[in-house]
C-alpha cells in the first residue's frame, strides 16, 4: 500500500489514471497547484516508479494505486 503525505499527490495520480491524458493545465486547474510545482511532484513520482509518460501515445500510466491501495 502506498501512503501519500498530502491529498494533492493523490488528487494528482487519480486525475492521471480517471484521464491518461490529462494536461498539466487541468491538473493545475483541478487542484490548485501551479504548474511548476506539480511538474517537480511528478518527478518525484516518476522516480519512485509511481507513473511513467509514454511520449509516443502522450499519456501517463499509473502504477502506485488503486481506489483501495490510496491512503
Amino acid at each position: 500500500m502506498v501512503k501519500f503525505r498530502t491529498e494533492t499527490s493523490k488528487n494528482i495520480l487519480r486525475l492521471m489514471q480517471d484521464n491518461p491524458f490529462v494536461t498539466y493545465k487541468k491538473m493545475s486547474e483541478t487542484t490548485g497547484v501551479n504548474i511548476s510545482a506539480l511538474q517537480k511532484m511528478i518527478d518525484r513520482m516518476k522516480q519512485k516508479g509511481y507513473l511513467e509518460r509514454q511520449s509516443k501515445e502522450n499519456c501517463w500510466y499509473v502504477f502506485a494505486i488503486s481506489t483501495k491501495n490510496v491512503q
